[in-house]
C-alpha cells in the first residue's frame, strides 16, 4: 500500500510539470490580446397570441313601459324604466351595462320598499331553445338589491341550476365574484367569465322591480323587462 500512495504523489507530479511547462509554452507563442467571446444566442420570448372569448351587444328596450302589478302604466319611476343593456365579454371577464331613463334612487329601508334589478344569465344552452326552456333552463343572475341590506344596495350572484330554486346558491358581500357599481342612471357589473363556467352562449334579459307595501294585504309591484314580449332576444356567442 505504500509503494502504490509514493506512486500515485510522483504522477501527480509529473501532471503538474507537464502543466506548468506547456503554460509557459503558450505564453512565449500567442499574443497577449485575445478576441471576445461570442455571446451565447438568447430564446424569443414566446407569447400567446390566442385570444379569449369575446363578444359585444346592445340591446334597446321601449321607453315608457314601466307597469305595476295591475297591468297599469306607471310613468313617475324613471329609475325602474329600462333603456339599454350593454354586454361586452373580453376574454376573461363579463361587463354588463344597464342604463335607466333616469337616475337611480337612493334605496329605502327595504321595509319600506324592495327594490331588484337583475340580469338573468342563460348559458350554454341549445341555439334554436329559448331561455327557460328545453336546453336553455335559467343558470345565472346577477342582482343589486335593497332587500338584504339596512341601506344602500348589495350586488350578488345566483346559481341556479336548472330553476330549482331549493338548489339555489347565492353569492354576496365578500363572496360576490366581482364587482357592481350604481352611478347616475346605470348599474354596471363586472364578474370573471370563470364564475359562471366560461359559456360560450349566454341568453340574456333584464329585469327592474320595486315592491312596496300598500297598506293592505296587497303589495304594489311595478317592473320593466329587456326584451319586450315579442321583441328579439339578446344574446352573446363568445367566439375565439
Amino acid at each position: 500500500m505504500g509503494k502504490g500512495r509514493r506512486g500515485l504523489r510522483l504522477c501527480v507530479g509529473l501532471v503538474v510539470v507537464v502543466v506548468v511547462v506547456v503554460v509557459v509554452g503558450c505564453e512565449t507563442a500567442i499574443p497577449t490580446s485575445t478576441p471576445a467571446p461570442t455571446p451565447a444566442p438568447q430564446p424569443t420570448p414566446v407569447t400567446s397570441t390566442v385570444p379569449g372569448l369575446v363578444a359585444a351587444g346592445t340591446f334597446q328596450d321601449a321607453v315608457g313601459d314601466v307597469i305595476d302589478s295591475l297591468e297599469r302604466q306607471v310613468r313617475t319611476r324613471d329609475d325602474l324604466d329600462i333603456r339599454s343593456l350593454e354586454a361586452i365579454a373580453d376574454g376573461s371577464t363579463l361587463r354588463l351595462t344597464l342604463t335607466f331613463a333616469g337616475p337611480l334612487r337612493p334605496p329605502p329601508p327595504p321595509a319600506v320598499e324592495r327594490m331588484s334589478y337583475g340580469v338573468h344569465l342563460w348559458t350554454d344552452g341549445d341555439l334554436e331553445a329559448l331561455p327557460g326552456g328545453e336546453g336553455g333552463g335559467l343558470k345565472w343572475a346577477v342582482e343589486v338589491t335593497n332587500a338584504t341590506v339596512s341601506e344602500g344596495f348589495q350586488p350578488s350572484l345566483w346559481d341556479l341550476p336548472e330553476q330549482d330554486l331549493g338548489r339555489a346558491v347565492r353569492y354576496q358581500g365578500a363572496l360576490f365574484p366581482g364587482r357592481a357599481v350604481v352611478t347616475g342612471d346605470t348599474i354596471v357589473w363586472t364578474i370573471g367569465l370563470a364564475a359562471i363556467g366560461n359559456p360560450r352562449l349566454i341568453w340574456l334579459r333584464v329585469g327592474a322591480a320595486s315592491t312596496s307595501d300598500t297598506g293592505s294585504d296587497d303589495r304594489l309591484g311595478m317592473t320593466d323587462e329587456l326584451p319586450d314580449p315579442g321583441a328579439a332576444e339578446a344574446m352573446l356567442l363568445l367566439q375565439p
